[in-house]
């Protein structure tokens, strides 16, 4: 609906500048009456005739203006009145107190909650007069002027990189907090705070899921070597639950928040606390209840039990250069034992993953190692993976790997670092890749582009979170739609052969 304002009146004070004295406020008002004649030399033009303007949510089109241009003014001033659609279109300015030749009419636009992505059209009539009854309207008005306002995104498809098109893409009902993978259920293993504190157990060949609950927020979970039993890591408790009957089977008491946790397949559970500086790890004898506490590492924590079963090895999130460290969990309880003999050699990353082969682990930084189970093997360098590099995005790193070796693939998500991490995703686009390889060599096979995802006429960047090889080979990737307020959608799972 179109919005008219009342006239107002534009003063000449010795015609050196110009006031506006407001004549009030709405629409319609004082308008120039049947019978108008110009018997006045007033005489106004626009520039330009219209305009083309686009914005982003988080920057909205501004600083834009027409030029009204005027001749001939009257010593004691004149009249104006406005009027336009309200498509994008919020407010206009009228600021002609600078020169008594020339104005500028300012348009304000409608806030990014307000529009969608697209473009929108709006008409805006500017009608000056030399009297307050319009019966001598200037010549050349009304003017009329074009305004088409276009709202983009900045999550565009990402360019020279192929999409990412999956079989099958469906929403969760739920966020993802943590994931691990069950081969014995062929299963995704899920925890979650909304809408409820929750363990989910995603079956991959039926895409049916089954929710268990929880008594506190998770912070973590680990699927034990048998892949029927988790554990999940609270603030100062755990949960250990049996995943084929759906039950909570015991609750343990800690003295800690949990940073990350291992379920060691033995009987115990072992539970590295979140606090940063000289952090303990939490040695929990599942049938006693009985909790044995040692030295840690130095801050929060990255835990994998070793394919081998007798140690763990663990890394730390917030110390730079990140390193790995062994912990034998041979007596039932966590000690360090060694770690790397390389210390900012090569970088990690903060995060590592265990492939196909039990000797080789994955850091976050593409660089691989042999991952010997006790100290008397070489913990050596063993090769990096090609991770994309391109500028401005501050190179990538591995979000979540997965390693097929009946298949011969090593399957990974890699994102943008600096514009995933440091930017906010409202003003920089975050570019999340699914990359394979071949199992064998390494060698980097396909890349594909994560696609930004729209919903409610707004676009999200869609990034990837974890990503796991089902029993049968089938790819599964957990992404999370960035900034998504809609948290029905927020958590999307896409399946590819």
């Amino acid at each position: 609906m179109a919005t008219k304002h009342a006239w107002r009146r534009m003063a000449v004070v010795g015609f050196s500048s110009l006031i506006v004295a407001l004549a009030g406020c709405g629409g319609g008002g004082g308008g120039g009456g049947g019978g108008a004649s110009s018997t006045t030399s007033l005489q106004v033009a626009l520039e330009p005739a219209s305009l083309e303007i686009s914005g982003t949510p988080a920057r909205p089109g501004s600083g834009n203006y027409f030029d009204v241009k005027l001749s001939n003014v009257p010593g004691a001033g004149y009249y104006y009145r406005i009027g336009h659609s309200g498509n994008a279109i919020e407010t206009t300015s009228y600021v002609g107190d600078s020169s008594p030749t020339i104005a500028m009419l300012y348009i304000g636009f409608k806030s990014a909650a307000t529009l969608k992505e697209g473009s929108y059209d709006d008409t805006i009539t500017i009608e000056i007069c030399a009297d307050a009854d319009c019966r001598q309207p200037a010549r050349g008005s009304p003017l009329t002027a074009r305004v088409r306002y276009t709202m983009k995104s900045i999550h565009q498809p990402e360019p020279e990189v192929a999409a990412l098109t999956p079989t099958l893409r469906e929403a969760l009902p739920h966020d993802v907090v943590d994931a691990e993978f069950s081969k014995a259920l062929n299963a995704i293993v899920m925890v979650s705070t909304w809408p409820d504190n929750a363990l989910y157990v995603y079956d991959a060949a039926t895409r049916a899921e089954r929710k268990i609950a929880l008594s506190k927020a998770p912070r973590g979970v680990s699927v034990g070597p048998d892949g029927q039993r988790a554990a999940v890591g609270h603030d100062a408790r755990v949960s250990v639950v049996d995943l084929g009957a759906g039950t909570v089977a015991k609750l343990l008491d800690l003295s800690a928040d949990t940073s990350d946790l291992v379920l060691d397949g033995q009987g115990h559970v072992h539970v590295f606390a979140a606090s940063s500086g000289s952090a303990t790890v939490h040695s929990i004898d599942i049938a006693s209840s009985s909790v044995t506490v040692n030295p840690g590492s130095y801050s929060r924590s990255r835990a994998l039990l070793h394919p081998g079963g007798s140690s763990i090895y663990q890394m730390d999130l917030e110390i730079s250069p990140s390193d790995i460290r062994n912990f034998d969990i041979s007596s039932g309880s966590a000690r360090l034992s060694w770690d790397s003999p390389y210390h900012g050699d090569y970088e990690m990353c903060g995060n590592f993953w265990f492939g196909a082969d039990p000797g080789i682990v994955y850091t976050a930084c593409g660089r691989s190692f042999r991952a010997p189970a006790s100290r008397r093997e070489d913990f050596s360098y063993a090769g990096t993976l090609a991770l994309s590099t391109n500028s401005p995005n501050g190179g990538y790193r591995i979000e979540s790997l997965s390693e097929s070796a009946a298949k011969n693939e090593l399957a990974l998500i890699e994102y943008a670092s600096f514009s995933c991490l440091v930017n906010d995703p409202a003003t920089a686009p975050c570019y999340s890749h699914l990359n394979l390889y071949d199992g064998k060599t390494g060698k980097r096979k396909a890349i594909y582009s994560l696609q930004p995802l729209q919903f409610a006429g707004i676009t999200y960047a869609q990034r990837g979170r974890f990503l796991f090889h089902s029993n049968g080979g089938e790819l599964l990737l957990i992404s999370q739609v960035i900034g998504n307020p809609d948290r029905a959608t927020a958590f999307q799972i896409s399946r590819m052969p």
